[in-house]
């Protein structure tokens, strides 16, 4: 990864498995449950915790992170 050059900013967002409308019919809800529980949390990650985690790293707050990736995935690949 390249750096962002005098004043710039390169924080990467990594979001991980998130799940979205799953009354599509292709979706098995068992499956979707199982895998939910492989989450500390519990549950899938969303488009909204992926998309709190970016407004985070745009503000202010998060001025001073820059060429990080940081994973947005709940806990998942730690839990497994």
């Amino acid at each position: 990864m390249g750096g962002a050059g005098p004043g710039g900013r390169a924080p990467n967002a990594a979001p991980g498995r998130t799940t979205v409308r799953t009354d599509t019919g292709d979706a098995d809800p068992d499956g979707l449950a199982a895998v939910a529980r492989l989450f500390p949390g519990g549950r899938w990650g969303t488009p909204e915790d992926a998309a709190r985690l970016v407004r985070f790293l745009c503000s202010a707050d998060g001025g001073w992170i820059t060429g990080q990736v940081i994973d947005s995935e709940g806990g998942f690949q730690r839990a497994r």
